[in-house]
């Protein structure tokens, strides 16, 4: 019984590494079509990054122009940054990432939608 268990153990290795090869022999084949009509492959694609930024600066803005409908009032107050943060986290609003308010939370989103702002003002 043994014997037929390395056996069958033996069979399963070629079976797996036929199948590897095939695999590898596919890729190759396709990654050379996709070569051969023009399509860049690999690396640094011009743009790439700076896209990727936009888009993530975007929705941050978004992000900051919805929390500064709540933020904006209570700085004319005169609130505290860390005082706003403290009311928004008793009023249940969380961050965009789910967590707690802090004053430097609150300093960006007001950095965000008042690039005139700066945190010396905020005492």
């Amino acid at each position: 019984m043994q014997a037929s268990d390395s056996m069958m153990i033996g069979i399963y290795a070629v079976l797996a590494q036929k199948e590897r090869e095939m695999i590898s022999e596919r890729t190759k084949s396709a990654l050379a079509a996709a070569k051969r009509r023009g399509k860049k492959l690999g690396g640094y694609r011009e743009g790439a990054l700076e896209k990727a930024n936009a888009k993530r600066t975007k929705a941050a803005d978004r992000q900051a122009t919805k929390f500064a409908k709540i933020i904006l009032p209570l700085k004319q107050q005169g609130m505290t940054l860390k005082a706003i943060a403290e009311r928004l986290n008793e009023m249940g609003i969380a961050t965009v990432r789910g967590g707690a308010w802090e004053a430097k939370a609150v300093s960006r989103v007001l950095d965000r939608v008042m690039p005139e702002f700066n945190e010396e003002d905020a005492a």
